[in-house]
């Protein structure tokens, strides 16, 4: 798949690509069909106040990197009714970049949770768990629950992260101005994608309330997203890496 993004981002396998700043992935204004790469479109961009454009986190960054503001209104949130074709097998990498106001309840990046009771798939990542601040991957009810990492998320920054599944072993990264790169790993749980999901992909939000449009919010994140990327493979570090250095500049990490 090719992908419309910077130059030095690794391409090869992505699924999702969401970058507010480009033109390529999302059309300006607040249109509610934002072009995505491939067939995917994101939906609710349009309803009340949750719109593409500047946001500035108030303790570093910069301010002009264009992003989907949950901030003001805490009962919207965009997805993708994609219907159970996220299908991942063995291996996923993600990459986000948000900034969080306040780490109550959960901060929700992004979620494809799809078969509920129990509730499995492939993400949600949030930047707090329960209002515990700290950098969260839940890994489905028979995977191992929730990751509560070691890595603290700060308030009112952009944080870059990152994540790779492989095997038995899930690895994390992050990055914000004013600190050197923060990581943590754990192993003893093996990734699996239900075939048969019945949710697609949701935007700041939890997930479970039902991310196919058709559900009620859930602990959206109070703050602002601008990039999300999604591969349907496990990236080497080196891979990882190369993905941070293709973005550090533009949010002034």
């Amino acid at each position: 798949m090719s992908a419309h993004a910077s130059p030095n981002l690794i391409t090869d396998d992505i699924v999702i690509l969401i970058d507010a700043s480009n033109p390529k992935c999302m059309t300006s204004g607040i249109a509610t069909g934002k072009e995505l790469v491939g067939k995917y479109t994101l939906q609710g961009l349009g309803e009340s106040v949750l719109t593409i454009g500047q946001y500035q986190p108030s303790d570093g960054g910069n301010p002009s990197t264009a992003a989907v503001d949950f901030a003001n209104d805490q009962a919207k949130y965009a997805f993708i009714d994609d219907d159970g074709q996220f299908d991942f097998r063995g291996e996923i990498s993600w990459m986000c970049v948000a900034c969080k106001e306040n780490s109550s309840n959960r901060q929700s990046i992004w979620a494809a949770i799809e078969d509920p009771s129990p509730w499995d798939g492939a993400g949600l990542i949030s930047y707090s768990h329960d209002s515990n601040g700290k950098l969260a991957w839940w890994s489905g009810s028979n995977n191992g629950s929730w990751w509560d990492t070691s890595i603290t998320i700060p308030v009112n920054k952009w944080v870059w992260t990152a994540g790779t599944w492989s095997g038995t072993t899930q690895k994390v990264w992050a990055k914000w101005d004013g600190v050197s790169m923060q990581t943590d790993s754990r192993t003893g749980h093996s990734f699996n994608n239900p075939t048969d999901q019945s949710n697609g992909f949701c935007l700041g939000d939890n997930g479970t309330s039902g991310d196919d449009g058709g559900g009620s919010a859930s602990q959206i994140i109070d703050g602002a997203i601008a990039l999300v990327v999604i591969w349907k493979k496990a990236l080497s570090e080196e891979e990882v890496l190369q993905n941070y250095n293709a973005f550090k500049d533009r949010f002034g990490l």
